[in-house]
């Protein structure tokens, strides 16, 4: 099967300058595969606790991130939208639990709202040294991705470098999370049995991180992307995104998703392909706002 063709629009806004440049690749596939249990099992707590992150050594992102104080920075905003005629996005049979989660689950590679807004696209400043610190967020008000009805709420999250984000299992059943970096190497397998109970990790490494459960429910997925800076979004049903207090200058943008053709089954869990990734070149002007779309589309 053929990879999807990518065609990357942009919108120049009024006083601001979007250099012309647009490409795409696709990053490496990462299917499941047979497995054995990772050796990071996590700690029973009370129902309804939260579960605390072990010790863990953090490792350095790719590049040196340096906080400076952002005077009258400007915006990076648009749209990512689906052109052309929509992929067969066929709902997955639930063969597990159908009392809590359903007799099927939506598809959930590819969400195309109204407007052909595509939901869940990250959308990020690829290889900023310099801005604004990243947020200090409060242990009641870090980011969560939810297990309810057997599908991981929201679909998508971004977290920041060495940030804390929670994992909670709003299911009356046993849900077992596995996370997996870009490389497929397992970075957490935590079993959540009670219902209630929020587990927490540190984001220790910049990057994808893709989520399974491993209790049967083969159709649930959900991605966390982990940043060293705060200049990244995650697009909502409109296929919105807005970058904020962005340091005037020049910059590229990438928008990352997550692909949606499947490629086959592993032990009953779909296997999608390759990640697609667009980018543009955007230069940002002082208090304003940089204007820039992104579009994907299925190809023959």
């Amino acid at each position: 099967m053929s990879a999807p063709t990518l065609r990357v629009s942009f919108i120049v806004a009024s006083a601001i300058v979007i250099a012309a440049c647009s490409s795409r690749r696709t990053e490496p596939s990462s299917s499941e595969g047979d497995r054995q249990p990772a050796s990071e099992p996590a700690s029973d707590e009370e129902h309804g606790g939260t579960q605390s992150p072990p010790t863990t050594t953090a490792q350095a992102p790719a590049g040196v991130y340096t906080a400076i104080d952002v005077q009258n920075g400007g915006n990076i905003v648009g749209h990512v939208r689906w052109s052309g005629p929509r992929p067969p996005m066929e709902p997955l049979p639930v063969t597990k639990n159908p009392e809590i989660c359903g007799t099927t689950a939506p598809f959930p590679a590819l969400t195309i709202g109204e407007g052909d807004g595509v939901q869940f696209t990250v959308v990020y400043l690829e290889g900023i040294t310099r801005g604004r610190a990243l947020p200090q967020i409060a242990a009641d008000a870090m980011p969560v991705m939810d297990q309810t009805s057997c599908q991981y709420t929201p679909h998508v999250m971004t977290v920041g470098l060495r940030q804390q984000f929670g994992i909670r299992n709003s299911d009356p059943t046993l849900h077992n999370v596995h996370g997996f970096f870009a490389n497929d190497e397992s970075w957490f397998n935590l079993a959540q049995p009670t219902r209630g109970m929020t587990t927490r990790r540190n984001a220790e490494r910049a990057g994808p991180v893709r989520i399974v459960c491993d209790a049967g429910h083969t159709w649930m997925l959900g991605y966390v992307h982990v940043f060293p800076h705060p200049y990244h979004a995650v697009t909502d049903a409109s296929g919105a995104f807005r970058i904020e207090g962005v340091p005037p200058g020049s910059y590229t943008v990438k928008a990352w998703h997550e692909g949606w053709r499947v490629t086959g089954t592993t032990a009953g869990r779909p296997v999608f392909g390759a990640p697609v990734v667009l980018t543009q070149s955007v230069t940002v002007a002082a208090g304003r706002d940089a204007t820039t779309d992104f579009q994907l589309s299925d190809g023959a």
